[in-house]
């Protein structure tokens, strides 16, 4: 577990963050997807408290690394890494508790808890971003903090269940599901994303209503393939 989980943080986790400073909506740095809140909120899940210190530091120095390498401003840097990190250790550590450590969609009451978790995180991530915003770059406030929060909100339920599904299926099961069905909900999901994150002729609102395309195919790979969390 630990070795998916620093697999996961070292090479997923800057891929979802290049994607979501890629789909950025500029001017005014309007941002519609936050995929690596969900990344951190998988590895904590994926992890025993006594390992998550290590996770903290990885996922400090992957985060500054990118922001750096996206040419971000040092103080929005430092700031927007640690608080991304403080959230989603915060939402593992109140989610263990509520959810007695069973992993998200073990069964329907810890699927609430999970969104009960994740609008608790993306609207605390949220205002933290937005307070970040506005003190180093004067932005609005409630405009900045309502799309911080959806996007965090449909990062981290499209992104968390994925991998903590992946991870904790075997290579074999997955290979077997290589029929009809199968091929036909991965050419779906393909076009799903394209649909979302390629052809939003740079509209927000077209971002976001077409970001939740997606979840149904999740669902349905889960369910039919037997992808347990």
């Amino acid at each position: 577990v630990l070795s998916k989980a620093l697999l996961v943080a070292v090479f997923l986790y800057p891929a979802t963050q290049w994607l979501a400073y890629a789909t950025t909506i500029q001017p005014g740095s309007t941002v519609v997807f936050w995929p690596h809140a969900g990344v951190i909120l998988a590895v904590f899940l994926m992890l025993e408290r006594s390992r998550w210190p290590l996770a903290i530091v990885l996922l400090l120095v992957v985060s500054m690394l990118c922001n750096w390498l996206t040419g971000q401003a040092l103080s929005f840097n430092v700031l927007i890494s640690l608080k991304d990190v403080a959230v989603g250790l915060f939402s593992v550590w109140i989610y263990r508790i509520w959810a007695d450590h069973k992993l998200p969609i073990a069964d329907t009451k810890t699927i609430g808890r999970f969104f009960a978790i994740t609008l608790l995180g993306a609207a605390l991530s949220a205002l933290g971003g937005a307070t970040i915003m506005v003190l180093l770059h004067g932005a609005p406030v409630s405009e900045t903090w309502l799309t911080r929060f959806g996007a965090t909100v449909l990062g981290t339920l499209l992104v968390t269940p994925a991998i903590l599904s992946i991870s904790t299926t075997k290579v074999q099961d997955l290979l077997e599901a290589t029929n009809t069905e199968f091929l036909l909900i991965a050419a779906l999901t393909a076009v799903f994303l394209f649909i979302s994150y390629w052809s939003a002729s740079g509209s927000a609102h077209i971002v976001l209503a077409t970001a939740l395309l997606i979840l149904p195919c999740l669902i349905w790979i889960s369910v039919r393939f037997d992808v347990a969390l």
